[in-house]
C-alpha cells in the first residue's frame, strides 16, 4: 500500500502539470513548469532507491505545494490576447554585452585573487602536476570559510554574467553576437575546475537557463523539437563533467587530510547516486518527524535567507543533519530541497501561502512579459531558477547571487530610461 501511495501521489504532480493545457498550452506556463519539474525530482529517485525510504507526507506536501501554486497563478491569469508586437526599439539592449563581459572577468579574477594569496600565478593551472597541490591548498580554506568576503562577491560577476546570458542569447540568436553569451561558462568551468565545487558551475547552468526561458516568453518563439534535444545534450555533457569534478577532487583529496580515500567505482556510484536521490530521502527522513514534533517560533527568512542573516549577524549557519541513503562509503545527504527551510521560516501554513503568492508573482510576470513589459524579464526569470533547484535548497543562501539578483534587477528596469538617454539610430 506505501508503494502505490507514493506512485499515485507522483502521477498526480504529472495530473497538476498537464491539467493547464487547455488554459496555457505552453510549457513554460508557471504552474505547470512546478509540477513537471517537481514530478521528475520525485520520480528518478523513484527509480534507484525502495519505495520505503519514500515518506508519503512528503509527496503528498510536495504535490499540495504545486496545488498551491496553481492556484495563485490561476488568480493572475489572464486571457493572453494583449500580446504586443516586438518592435525594434524593444530589441535595443544596450549595455547588455558590456556586463556580460564585465561580469565574466570579475568571476575570473576572483580566481585569480585566490590564487595570489596561495602565492601562486594564474599560469600554473595549465600545468597539470601543479593544479592538483593548488586545489589542495582553495579547498581547506573554502571549507573554514576563510576565503574573504571581496572575493565571494567577486564570483557573483560570473552570475550576474549568467544571468544576463541567457536573455542575450535569445535577443540576438539570429546573429553571430549570440556566441557572447556562453562567456560566463569560462570563468564558471575555470573556478570549478579549479576548487572543484559543483555549485560554481551549476549556479551559472541555472540562471543561464532560468532567463533563457523567460527570454523565450517574452520574444514569444516557442520551445521546439531542436531546443529539447540540446537541452538534453546539455544536461549530459553536465553530468560527464560534474563526473570529472568528482574524480578531480578525490584525486586532489588526499586520505591523511581528508579522512576520505578513494574506494573506485563503488565510492563513485554512491556519490553520484547521492547527488541524484539525495534530496527526496532526506525530505522524507525530516518532514514526518517535525510534523510529530512542530517547535514554537519561525525563522522569518534566516534560513530561506540565510547568507544575508548570517552577515548581519542575526544567525549563525548550521549545517542539517545528514541522512544515511545506503550501506558504504559516500552515503550521506543534507539537502533537504527548498520546502526545509520554509516550513522552518514560516510554518505549515505560511509555506502554503508563500507558495500561492509564488505562483501569483510567476503567472502574473508571464502574463505582464507577453505583454511586451520587460521589466517583469527578472520575476519570472527567478520563479525559473527557484523552481529548478527546488530539489536542493533555497538559491537566495547565498549573498553574491542576492548581488547579483539585484542588479540583474536594476538593469532591466533602468533599461526604459537607458534607452530615452541615448538616441536611436536610424537604419541608411
Amino acid at each position: 500500500m506505501h508503494a502505490i501511495g507514493v506512485i499515485l501521489l507522483s502521477l498526480s504532480l504529472l495530473s497538476v502539470g498537464l491539467y493547464q493545457r487547455n488554459a496555457r498550452n505552453d510549457w513554460l506556463s508557471p504552474s505547470r513548469f512546478w509540477a513537471l519539474v517537481c514530478f521528475i525530482m520525485v520520480s528518478i529517485p523513484l527509480l534507484f532507491i525502495s519505495f520505503s525510504k519514500v515518506s508519503v507526507l512528503a509527496i503528498a506536501w510536495i504535490l499540495l505545494s504545486a496545488t498551491c501554486i496553481y492556484s495563485g497563478a490561476a488568480t493572475a491569469r489572464y486571457s493572453g490576447n494583449n500580446c504586443q508586437k516586438i518592435t525594434p526599439e524593444d530589441c535595443r539592449f544596450p549595455g547588455l554585452g558590456v556586463l556580460i563581459i564585465f561580469g565574466s572577468s570579475v568571476g575570473l579574477g576572483a580566481l585569480f585573487v585566490q590564487f595570489h594569496m596561495l602565492g601562486h600565478s594564474p599560469i600554473e593551472v595549465f600545468f597539470t602536476a601543479k593544479i592538483f597541490t593548488i586545489m589542495q591548498e582553495i579547498q581547506p580554506l573554502h571549507i573554514q570559510n576563510k576565503i574573504p568576503s571581496i572575493v565571494s562577491g567577486m564570483t557573483g560577476g560570473v552570475y550576474l554574467a549568467a544571468m544576463l546570458g541567457g536573455f542575450y542569447y535569445v535577443a540576438y540568436e539570429k546573429t553571430s553576437l549570440r556566441y557572447l553569451a556562453f562567456l560566463p561558462f569560462v570563468p564558471a568551468i575555470s573556478i570549478a575546475y579549479c576548487v572543484t565545487t559543483k555549485l560554481s558551475f551549476l549556479f551559472p547552468v541555472l540562471f543561464w537557463v532560468g532567463s533563457y526561458l523567460a527570454a523565450k516568453v517574452y520574444f514569444r518563439r516557442v520551445i521546439t523539437t531542436k531546443t529539447l534535444l540540446w537541452f538534453m545534450a546539455v544536461c549530459v555533457g553536465i553530468c560527464l563533467l560534474l563526473a570529472l569534478l568528482i574524480l578531480a577532487r578525490w584525486k586532489s583529496w588526499s586520505p591523511a587530510a581528508s579522512g576520505i580515500p578513494f574506494d573506485g567505482l563503488i565510492g563513485f556510484r554512491n556519490y553520484t547516486l547521492t547527488l541524484v536521490i539525495g534530496h527526496i530521502v532526506a525530505f522524507s527522513h525530516w518532514f514526518p518527524t517535525y510534523i510529530q514534533s512542530i517547535s514554537e517560533g519561525y525563522g522569518w527568512g534566516r534560513y530561506t535567507f540565510a547568507g544575508i542573516f548570517n552577515f548581519l549577524g542575526y544567525s549563525v549557519r548550521t549545517p542539517a543533519e545528514s541522512v544515511v541513503l545506503f550501506p558504504g562509503p559516500y552515503n550521506l545527504s543534507n539537502v533537504y530541497t527548498v520546502f526545509r527551510p520554509l516550513i522552518l521560516d514560516f510554518g505549515l501554513f505560511g509555506s502554503l501561502l508563500v507558495f500561492y503568492l509564488a505562483g501569483f508573482l510567476g503567472e502574473y510576470s508571464y502574463s505582464r512579459l507577453k505583454m511586451g513589459q520587460l521589466r517583469w524579464m527578472p520575476v519570472l526569470s527567478i520563479f525559473y531558477w527557484v523552481t529548478m533547484w527546488n530539489f536542493n535548497s533555497s538559491i537566495f543562501n547565498y549573498n553574491s547571487i542576492l548581488l547579483a539578483s539585484f542588479i540583474f534587477f536594476g538593469y532591466f528596469y533602468t533599461l526604459p530610461y537607458i534607452k530615452k538617454s541615448l538616441p536611436i539610430k536610424e537604419k541608411r
